[in-house]
């Protein structure tokens, strides 16, 4: 029987697989994240309650009847205005200072560029984070996650769905779904504001952006 790959919904059962792959990829291979993956968290971070939100999406390749292996995850969540998900220094100890500064590097992208008053809505679907297993990229994975969870969000009716990337891929992943990039930060600029180099930026990953898509309309 050849593979087939399905999107659905997280599932409780779901959390263990999807906590594995944050730590063992997302964390550890992603080309900013890279300096996060030795972090501690301080409090409970986003993923360990992802099919919780309602919206969270796995993707499964099935490979036989009784045997399904992860592909990917995409965590979505819906925000409201002032209480926001905001990617901040909490889950993260300073001393890690790297890994903190990148994550005020979001908070600062998040701040300039605040969807709620943007577009003035009091509530915001974000694509948190979005994860392929190393052994299934090169097959448009994220790209299908992230078109099933604008459907999905359009179906449940909400007006704004946002996505932060931090790497040029899954800023490609944005604009091929039809987001806008609202805002961008450059890495360099961020450090030379800092007065420090504390990590070294790839070449074709130069900013962080922030991408918004308007639905319902």
């Amino acid at each position: 029987m050849c593979s087939t790959l399905q999107i659905r919904l997280a599932k409780d059962e779901d959390q263990e697989d999807i906590n594995s792959s944050f730590l063992q990829h997302f964390l550890q291979t992603e080309p900013m994240n890279v300096y996060l993956k030795d972090y501690k968290p301080a409090t409970p971070s986003d993923f360990e309650h992802a099919p919780d939100f309602g919206l969270t999406l796995v993707a499964e390749v099935i490979e036989s009847e009784d045997q399904c292996k992860l592909a990917g995850f995409l965590i979505c969540k819906v925000c409201e205005r002032g209480t926001a998900s905001e990617s901040n220094t909490s889950f993260i100890l300073e001393e890690d200072r790297a890994g903190f500064e990148i994550s005020r590097l979001l908070k600062e992208l998040n701040d300039e560029f605040d969807v709620f008053r943007m577009y003035d809505v009091q509530e915001a679907v974000d694509l948190v984070i979005l994860g392929t297993v190393p052994e299934y990229r090169g097959r448009s994975i994220g790209f299908k996650l992230c078109e099933a969870a604008i459907d999905l969000v359009r179906v449940r009716g909400y007006k704004v769905i946002f996505m932060d990337c931090t790497s040029s891929y899954s800023a490609a992943i944005a604009q091929k779904c039809g987001m806008e990039c609202i805002g961008e930060i450059s890495y360099d600029d961020y450090q030379k504001k800092l007065g420090e180099r504390l990590f070294v930026v790839n070449s074709v990953h130069t900013h962080v952006r922030r991408f918004v898509k308007i639905l319902n309309q």
